[in-house]
């Protein structure tokens, strides 16, 4: 069974952050961070335990998870529901990840 994706405003803003930094940074890498993530949403859809356990010091979110992308350094942050993968977040391994998870409500 195939669950329903919802990416958060939050992880929406990441996305669209991160993909106009790599586009000026260089042609056509924005379209290739796209194109990982969506292969990553994919996956995670049809496979949602396929993200390893993110050890959250927020006890209002214990079951997050965290899938990497394959040839960016950027982490999808996420959790699952009956229904649905919710994205919460997009972070790169460079920023300090554990107080912005924390601010997720």
């Amino acid at each position: 069974m195939t669950l329903d994706l919802v990416i958060k405003s939050r992880a929406q803003q990441d996305v669209t952050r991160h993909a106009a930094y790599l586009d000026d940074y260089a042609p056509h890498a924005g379209d290739r961070f796209f194109g990982e993530l969506e292969h990553v949403f994919d996956r995670l859809t049809t496979f949602p335990a396929f993200g390893q356990p993110w050890p959250s010091s927020n006890p209002a979110h214990p079951d997050i998870r965290r899938a990497l992308l394959s040839t960016h350094r950027f982490s999808v942050f996420y959790w699952q529901t009956k229904k649905a993968v919710e994205v919460v977040r997009l972070l790169h391994h460079a920023q300090d990840v554990p107080p912005l998870l924390d601010q997720i409500r």
